[in-house]
C-alpha cells in the first residue's frame, strides 16, 4: 500500500502516514535536482495524510467514557469508529520514516496495534525508545490477558477432583498458562518501572554500616 488509497483499517491507516512522511522526505531530497517528481510525492502524500486522516477521525456524536476508563463512541456510526490516534511528527528523514514502518509492521504482527498506539499516546512518548517501549508493554499486556483467558478456559474442564488423565492434562495445562500469564503482567510491570527509570533517573541505592563492638569481630551490613 505505497500508493494513495482508502484504509481498510487501523494498521492501513497508520501505513498512510508513515509513507506520507516518507514520500515528504524524498520530495525535499529531490526538490533540486527533481522538481517534478517531488511534486508528485508530495501530492501523493498529501492523499494518504487525507485517507488516513479521514479513517482515523471520530464521528462527530457524544463521547463517553466506559468501563475500566475505555472511551465508548456512542450512536450509529461510531460504534464503527472506535479509533482514536493523536500522531505528533516532526519532519523525519528517509531512515526516521522506514524505522518508522518497521515497528508498525512489527507491531501489527502481534495484534496489539490498537493497544500499543493508545500507550504511545497514553505516555506522551519523547522517542523512538519509548515508543518502542511502550510496544512492549503493550504487547506483554496483550499476552497476559491471553493466556489468563485460556487458563481459564481450560479450569472449565476441571469439574471435580477425579484424578483421571482428562481432569490432570486440563489443570496442568491451566496452570502453566496461568504462569505464563504471571510472567507478561511481570514483563508490564518491569517496562512500566523501565520508563520511570528512564524519565526520572531513579536509581538504586545501597548504604552499608560497619561498626565493631569491644572484643567482638567487625560487622558489616
Amino acid at each position: 500500500m505505497s500508493r494513495p488509497c482508502i484504509p481498510k483499517n487501523t494498521a492501513d491507516a497508520l501505513r498512510q502516514q508513515v509513507y506520507a512522511a516518507r514520500n515528504l522526505a524524498e520530495a525535499n531530497a529531490l526538490e533540486a535536482n527533481e522538481p517534478t517528481q517531488a511534486r508528485w510525492l508530495r501530492l501523493e502524500a498529501n492523499d494518504m495524510e487525507t485517507y488516513a486522516e479521514n479513517f482515523l477521525a471520530l464521528p462527530n456524536e457524544k463521547i463517553e467514557v466506559g468501563a475500566a476508563g475505555e472511551m465508548v463512541p456512542t450512536g450509529e456510526r461510531a460504534k464503527d469508529r472506535p479509533d482514536l490516534i493523536d500522531t505528533v511528527r516532526s519532519r523525519p528523514d528517509r531512515v526516521t520514516a522506514r524505522a518508522s514502518l518497521a515497528r508498525l509492521e512489527l507491531l501489527a504482527q502481534t495484534g496489539a496495534l490498537d493497544l500499543a498506539v493508545d500507550s504511545v499516546d497514553t505516555i506522551k512518548a519523547r522517542n523512538s525508545l519509548e515508543r518502542m517501549l511502550a510496544h512492549q508493554i503493550a504487547a506483554a499486556h496483550g499476552l497476559a490477558m491471553k493466556f489468563a483467558a485460556k487458563s481459564e478456559q481450560m479450569l472449565g474442564f476441571v469439574t471435580s477432583c477425579d484424578t483421571t488423565a482428562r481432569q490432570q492434562v486440563a489443570s496442568i495445562e491451566a496452570s502453566r498458562l496461568a504462569n505464563s500469564a504471571a510472567r507478561m503482567m511481570e514483563s508490564f510491570n518491569q517496562g512500566l518501572l523501565t520508563l520511570d527509570r528512564l524519565r526520572n533517573g531513579r536509581q538504586q541505592l545501597v548504604r552499608r554500616w560497619a561498626w565493631q563492638r569491644p572484643g567482638r569481630s567487625k560487622l558489616l551490613i
